[in-house]
């Protein structure tokens, strides 16, 4: 192998040095010489970068400038001259303007009449006097069986009140007469239709007097004590009702505790003492107004029952009176003497009586406001479970002790009922002037002991319109 290398570099250099010969026989004298390049020239040093930021000096010394506002004050002395004026006069807002009476007139079909006249005393800071009269009726005659009969009715009334007024308490008292007549009619078979036998003839005095405090500080305590007297006459009934209600009230921030206590005694077809005790609180705070309590009546005598009732009130002003939500929920009894029945239907058989009316619940929910400043709303459904609610019925009972044989009389029948009720009320008072009122009522009775709801009306509608021309004619 040492042998091999040796031979190898010796050919090598022999032909090395052979190309180092001189070529004589083409020498030139500007030696030129062609030089064959294989590959371009690849440099091996890469492209150099350029560095784009610039340098920066970081100093730790941190200079704050400061500034002062030198303030050179100089006081400066307006003339002023003050203009006197003349001192204030307060003034009350003026009373509003009493008439000493009032006329009230109608004229209807029917030589329908109607008269109204209450005249009053003038504003007093001792007394006050008040009589009205008032008188509404229709004269016409119903033929039947090609005579005239008299279908007259008539209702007249008379009440005198007065008012004395002595240390924060307020003493009154009124006295009262009412005369009503009517005529049954339309069945042709009676036998004696003469104004004697088919007239009904109904008279009524009552007296009432009481005193009430007149207490202006809401932390006092305010009562009012009413004794009352009535007397009910007719052909063949008399009743009479005695009786005293109390009130009481205590005001205590927003917290107010009222309480009722009324004690009536009936003398007519039957003798029955109702004793009302009825204690209740309220609440007013903020937009909030509440209302509880409860109501106990008891009838000891011709009638004995014993009824609780609850007696409460919510509502709440959501939107400055523009919408108002409440709810209630009570119950309460009314006494069902022979007056009483009277006031609802005169043409009753004489000797009728009914058993008190027991509304063991009412609820209702609703909403009132104001649609406009001008336009206020109401709208509520009321549902109510009732004992003892009385309905009137045609008979034909003989009546031979009164000259007449199947006479139109009614009589009444009682029955456990619910009934609801939608009520709905719209106004319009613009003007001082002019006021407008719509109502309306739709009522559904379900009746557990008698077929229907005899003469209960399902739907009651009424507009009222007043216009008030200079406080003189309306």
């Amino acid at each position: 192998m040492i042998q091999y290398s040796i031979a190898v570099c010796a050919l090598l250099a022999t032909t090395t040095t052979y190309a180092q010969i001189k070529d004589t026989t083409n020498s030139d004298p500007n030696l030129s010489k062609v030089v064959h390049v294989v590959t371009e020239y690849e440099p091996s040093i890469s492209d150099a970068n350029r560095i784009n930021s610039l340098p920066q000096v970081e100093d730790t010394l941190a200079i704050k400038p400061t500034f002062k506002y030198p303030i050179v004050s100089k006081p400066i002395h307006p003339d002023f001259e003050l203009t006197p004026i003349n001192a204030a006069k307060m003034k009350g807002e003026p009373l509003t303007r009493l008439y000493r009476g009032i006329f009230t007139g109608g004229l209807g079909n029917y030589l329908s009449t109607l008269a109204n006249l209450q005249l009053g005393s003038i504003r007093s800071k001792n007394m006050f006097m008040n009589a009205e009269f008032n008188h509404q009726g229709s004269f016409g005659d119903l033929k039947v069986d090609g005579t005239n009969q008299k279908a007259t009715v008539s209702d007249n009334y008379m009440k005198l009140t007065g008012k004395r007024f002595i240390d924060k308490k307020e003493i009154y008292g009124s006295l009262g007469g009412k005369f009503d007549e009517f005529h049954t009619y339309g069945t042709p078979n009676a036998l004696d239709f003469s104004n004697g036998n088919i007239a009904l003839q109904y008279s009524t005095i009552n007296i009432e007097t009481g005193i009430r405090s007149l207490n202006l500080d809401s932390g006092a305590f305010n009562y009012n004590v009413k004794p009352h007297f009535e007397l009910f006459k007719s052909k063949t009934d008399q009743e009479t009702a005695v009786g005293i209600e109390t009130e009481g009230e205590k005001i205590m921030g927003e917290l107010s505790i009222h309480g009722l206590l009324n004690l009536n005694y009936y003398n007519g077809i039957d003798q029955t003492t109702d004793l009302l005790f009825n204690p209740f609180a309220t609440i007013h705070k903020g937009k909030f107004l509440g209302k509880v309590g409860f109501a106990s009546q008891l009838y000891a005598g011709g009638y004995s029952k014993f009824h609780l009732y609850p007696d409460m009130y919510a509502e709440y002003n959501v939107a400055d009176n523009i919408f108002v939500p409440f709810a209630v929920c009570n119950g309460f009894s009314q006494w069902g003497g022979i007056a009483k029945l009277v006031e609802e239907n005169p043409y009753l058989v004489p000797g009728t009586n009914a058993v008190p009316t027991s509304y063991n619940i009412n609820v209702t929910a609703g909403v009132k406001g104001l649609m406009t400043s001008f336009v206020p709303y109401s709208m509520s459904a009321t549902f109510s479970q009732v004992d003892n609610m009385h309905f009137f019925v045609p008979t034909n009972s003989d009546l031979s002790y009164l000259s007449i044989s199947n006479a139109p009389y009614y009589t009444t029948i009682n029955s456990a009922t619910n009934v609801f009720n939608f009520h709905g009320e719209l106004g319009y008072k613009k003007f001082e002037k002019l006021n407008i009122t719509y109502k309306f009522d739709y009522f559904s009775y379900d009746t557990k002991d008698i077929t229907k709801a005899y003469f209960k009306p399902s739907l009651v509608s009424t507009l009222n319109f007043r216009y008030d021309i200079q406080h003189k004619i309306i």
